[in-house]
């Protein structure tokens, strides 16, 4: 409920689904702070300082840098385990 989803009027066609998209993706990118704040705490930090919304966009750079760069399992390694 950090974006009030209940009073969102958003019914018609593929809208709900593309703005829950849009919210999960707001939220995934305010998780990756580390800090002890909740949620909706960072969500108006984020609105309010430009250098922190900065910060929290360059950390899921930075995830998605690291997801690509790390070796992808083959068929081979997973009949080790």
């Amino acid at each position: 409920m950090t974006f009030n989803e209940d009073q969102s009027r958003i019914r018609k066609g593929h809208s709900p689904d593309n703005f829950a998209l849009l919210r999960r993706f707001a939220i995934k990118i305010l998780s990756l702070d580390t800090s002890k704040e909740s949620i909706r705490k960072k969500r108006k930090r984020a609105a309010w300082d430009e250098n922190y919304l900065l910060n929290c966009l360059a950390a899921i750079i930075q995830d998605a840098i690291a997801l690509a760069d790390a070796p992808e399992e083959t068929e081979t390694d997973e009949a080790k385990v």
